[in-house]
């Protein structure tokens, strides 16, 4: 699988929460493995903005130990921006990993899943416009589901596949 791993890193998400997150997606990279011949990821954080880490063809990241390491480094440390722009982070997904030049492999299944505390907000100075679900995964068929984790955390998880 290309798994897409998305991770709210903005001032709403509590420490609890953040750490929530890291065991969670460890756990993930645990069961489900990760190798060059087996399921790839991607990381990007958000907030205000997003950041990717790396794409699903950087061979750095088929290292468990090294993509737990990133992982924890990317999300434990006290958010210092306002906004959750979980638009811009799903925008950032479509068009620079679930693509050819994101590495994203044909024949492998695409799972994106989204870690937020359900919160989206667009601070008050943020002049970058709302990008819709519907405009950022037009060329992609998604299926969504939504799961409430222990009253705190929500995961929000789509497979997909991109259309011809």
């Amino acid at each position: 699988m290309d798994i897409a791993l998305l991770g709210d890193v903005s001032q709403s998400m509590e420490k609890h929460q953040r750490n929530q997150l890291i065991q969670f997606v460890h756990k993930l990279i645990n069961d489900l493995g990760v190798s060059a011949e087996g399921n790839h990821y991607g990381l990007i954080t958000f907030a205000g903005d997003t950041k990717l880490y790396n794409t699903f063809k950087n061979p750095q990241f088929y290292n468990k130990e090294f993509l737990k390491s990133t992982v924890s480094s990317a999300i434990s440390p006290v958010p210092t921006e306002w906004g959750t722009r979980t638009d811009l982070a799903i925008n950032v997904a479509a068009t620079k990993l679930f693509t050819a030049e994101g590495g994203d492999r044909p024949d492998a299944k695409n799972l994106l899943i989204v870690f937020t505390d359900g919160k989206p907000k667009i601070a008050k100075n943020d002049k970058k416009p709302l990008i819709s679900f519907s405009q950022s995964t037009k060329a992609l068929e998604v299926s969504q589901s939504f799961i409430k984790f222990q009253n705190t955390l929500l995961f929000f998880i789509s497979n997909f596949g991109c259309k011809k």
